[in-house]
């Protein structure tokens, strides 16, 4: 059964930064608080279709990604998901502010949910085929580029599945739960890829070496 989603703000304020303190990992807790921060007053004023602050959507994403033990610029990340598409924020300020990697995470996140695919049918016209191969194609290099960025995707997936397409799902409680299971597949296969690819890089003799060189 899912758990009941979290709706208040400085709850899911302090369940974010409790996770974080928690966590044995070495978090830089003043970069996520300036996020939360900028993202605060990027989506002020902005409400969801469930009538919550829209803020409640980014920190819920980054809960998700904090629970995954992720590090600190994918955690910012996943606060500052929306703000390019829902803000009109440029990018050169997200970048001037916390950095060339979170900025390429965000805009990362941003060109993957412009993506989009529909299942082929018999009458399919060619267009849509090559279309369709084209997006898969823009897809997969975006991923490519960076797992973390497909992570955050997944994350801010499962906050709609519970929350948004809830609304849209209620009658139909069975469609709903298989997507909550399916994205949760996905959300945890994604970080496992991750974890699993940072492990080989930190064990490949030329990682090592490096380090032993200083």
């Amino acid at each position: 059964m899912a758990k009941e989603v979290q709706t208040n703000t400085e709850t899911l304020k302090q369940t974010l930064f409790d996770l974080i303190s928690q966590c044995q990992k070495q978090y830089q807790r003043s970069v996520i608080e300036t996020a939360l921060t900028f993202a605060e007053a990027a989506h002020k004023g902005q409400m969801r279709k469930t009538n919550e602050p829209y803020i409640n959507h980014p920190l819920r994403t980054a809960i998700t990604i904090a629970e995954l033990k992720m590090d600190t610029q994918t955690i910012t990340a996943s606060l500052l998901h929306d703000t390019i598409e829902d803000c009109d924020i440029p990018p050169k300020i997200i970048e001037e502010k916390f950095g060339n990697e979170v900025c390429e995470l965000v805009k990362g996140v941003t060109n993957l949910g412009k993506i989009k695919y529909r299942v082929p049918r018999e009458n399919t016209e060619k267009k849509q085929i090559t279309e369709n191969a084209e997006n898969i194609r823009n897809m997969f290099l975006a991923i490519a580029q960076d797992v973390r960025v497909a992570i955050i995707k997944l994350a801010d997936r499962l906050d709609n599945v519970l929350t948004i397409e809830g609304i849209v799902m209620k009658n139909n409680i069975d469609t709903r739960q298989k997507r909550l299971r399916s994205t949760r597949r996905s959300l945890i296969g994604s970080a496992y890829i991750l974890l699993r690819q940072d492990w080989r890089m930190r064990h490949s003799p030329m990682y090592i070496q490096k380090n032993i060189n200083g």
